[in-house]
């Protein structure tokens, strides 16, 4: 991987906060679509009860809909858990970025990473500066 900052920032790691809800979305979620098909079941016409063919039809779209939530949410752990092993790479390496307060162009080792609010900080020079990744210029070897 090139080394570059721009895609790895709060946004890309933490944009979901892991709950799903149907209400104020358009989206349908697996237990929405369960429940509609519950209902479906309950309420159809005795003597005219659902084709065969389509209650597998709609049994293979529940599937689906599982399987590619349950996907979905393979791949964000697994892109999260790439981006923190690409992090962990900075430790020992030195920086290069601009400070906040002066304006200056500073260079320092980073020392440690950690999450905030705000998305994911180097710490620098032991805790001297803490500075968001996409605010690392360059990095220097």
């Amino acid at each position: 991987m090139v080394w570059s900052t721009s895609g790895i920032g709060a946004n890309y790691l933490y944009s979901s906060n892991g709950s799903t809800s149907s209400s104020g979305n358009s989206e349908l979620d697996k237990d929405a679509f369960l429940k509609i098909l519950i209902t479906q079941l309950r309420y159809q016409d005795p003597l005219s009860p659902m084709d065969d063919k389509e209650f597998v039809a709609q049994m293979a779209q529940f599937s689906t809909l599982e399987q590619v939530t349950n996907m979905s949410k393979n791949l964000e752990n697994f892109l999260v858990n790439f981006s923190w092993s690409q992090l962990v790479n900075l430790i020992g390496k030195t920086v290069k970025f601009t400070d906040s307060e002066t304006g200056e162009s500073v260079q320092g080792k980073v020392t440690g990473i950690k999450p905030t609010d705000s998305g994911i900080v180097l710490v620098i020079n032991d805790g001297a500066y803490e500075i968001p990744i996409n605010n690392v210029e360059e990095i220097l070897i």
